[in-house]
């Protein structure tokens, strides 16, 4: 996606045509500068997990004869703009661009069926967490469950995830698996539904039971490196060819973050046409 700006446009041509070309460009840098800004602080406002991935692709100003541009670059970030449907993720994760690897690497794995699996990592971080590098774990299904009960299993299971003994990652090292969080028996043992996706049709929580607990096996990760030691929580889950149910991506209706800049520069723009005009005359 590329956000075009032009002087003429936010301001009767008459007024910018007042501008000598020095000024007229550095209104036009200046405005594209300040439109290239609320983006971002949009995008920070508007994302979570997936703000990096955004804000990264919002381009540096370029300026041209007249029209400045700020471009949205790469696939994902513009389908975090747009928009997307419902899809199935073994379409991505485990589709013909993912390559086939052996025990213990990043990949897909063959069975013996001729299909294919993958293990798929889900962090959470805390209930007073930003939310922005993983999952909280009181969001955790809480469309479905309902926020208040979602926010009290959340703090419950942080609490006992933080108790396990620490399953260690360190580079270059064998994995040491520690304690898994057990919810058999506990007020933890609850178990979400999948989404469905049904000749087009999509049903959120729709879909079959899950097999295990939302909270079952989650483990307390711990890497240590060269200046520090890292710790954090989540789960694993195995996604396969060998059954059609769950693991459906509900789609996402798009930031349309574009579409505020826009109205943003459509408020501001004529004023600082105005203020470039005044400072123009008194300069002469």
């Amino acid at each position: 996606m590329i956000f075009d700006f032009d002087l003429g446009k936010l301001a009767p041509p008459g007024l910018v045509a007042q501008l000598d070309e020095t000024a007229a460009r550095s209104l036009l840098s200046s405005v594209a500068d300040m439109a290239r800004a609320h983006w971002i602080q949009l995008a920070q406002q508007k994302f979570h997990r997936t703000a990096a991935d955004y804000i990264r692709a919002i381009q540096p100003v370029e300026l041209g004869d007249n029209v400045a541009s700020v471009t949205l670059m790469g696939s994902w970030p513009n389908k975090l703009e747009t928009g997307f449907p419902p899809y199935d993720l073994r379409t991505t994760l485990l589709g013909p661009n993912v390559p086939v690897v052996g025990p213990g690497e990043r990949g897909k794995h063959a069975n013996k069926s001729g299909g294919f699996y993958r293990s798929i990592s889900f962090r959470f971080s805390g209930p007073a967490s930003t939310g922005r590098t993983a999952q909280r774990v009181t969001d955790t299904y809480a469309k479905q469950l309902g926020e208040e009960r979602a926010k009290k299993l959340g703090r419950m299971a942080w609490k006992e995830m933080r108790r396990l003994d620490p399953t260690l990652s360190n580079p270059g090292e064998k994995t040491k698996w520690g304690e898994r969080l057990k919810t058999a028996g506990t007020a933890l043992e609850v178990r979400g539904r999948s989404h469905s996706l049904v000749d087009g049709k999509f049903t959120p929580h729709g879909g079959a039971e899950h097999k295990n607990p939302l909270f079952e096996g989650a483990v307390r990760m711990q890497q240590t490196y060269q200046r520090a030691t890292q710790a954090f929580h989540g789960t694993f889950r195995t996604i396969s060819t060998s059954t059609t149910e769950g693991w459906i991506h509900p789609g996402y209706e798009g930031a349309r973050l574009a579409e505020e800049v826009a109205r943003f520069i459509e408020q501001k723009g004529p004023d600082m046409v105005a203020f470039a005009l005044e400072q123009a005359s008194v300069q002469r």
